[in-house]
């Protein structure tokens, strides 16, 4: 039996490739994969967080807002990865602030707005870290 997560990430996954196909022209070599079943959105993940915020008729707030929520994203992010999880920020799921029936279906009020798409999971695999060195050009 496939749980009830499943089925609605899968289904907005499919709503989001729809509007994405419709709005956005794809190379070649992305188009016949965008026409398979494979979940080209969210990777088949999980877990689906969207952190929305209420809409504000100032364009300024939207900035704000966003970074706001690109700030919160990152701090989920360094604590999935303390935790051995993999994460993804998701942009092409903003389509989705176009279908408000699509958002209402995971308890977004329509007075909201999807900032930030995030998907978690177990990775396939972790690539070794490369070595680093500090390249300092001048101290102040």
């Amino acid at each position: 039996m496939i749980p009830l997560i499943s089925i609605i990430i899968e289904s907005l996954s499919r709503k989001t490739r729809e509007l994405v196909m419709k709005s956005m022209p794809f190379l070649e070599e992305s188009e016949a994969a965008s026409k398979s079943e494979r979940d080209m959105i969210f990777y088949g993940a999980p877990l689906l967080i969207f952190i929305s915020v209420k809409k504000s008729p100032n364009p300024l707030w939207r900035v704000v807002n966003f970074l706001d929520c690109g700030l919160a994203a990152q701090n989920m992010f360094l604590f999935a990865f303390q935790e051995g999880l993999g994460s993804c920020f998701i942009g092409f799921a903003d389509h989705l602030n176009h279908v408000p029936e699509s958002l209402a279906q995971i308890g977004i009020p329509e007075d909201h707005e999807l900032m930030a798409p995030l998907i978690f999971g177990y990775p396939k695999e972790v690539p070794e870290a490369m070595p680093r060195e500090a390249k300092v050009l001048r101290w102040i």
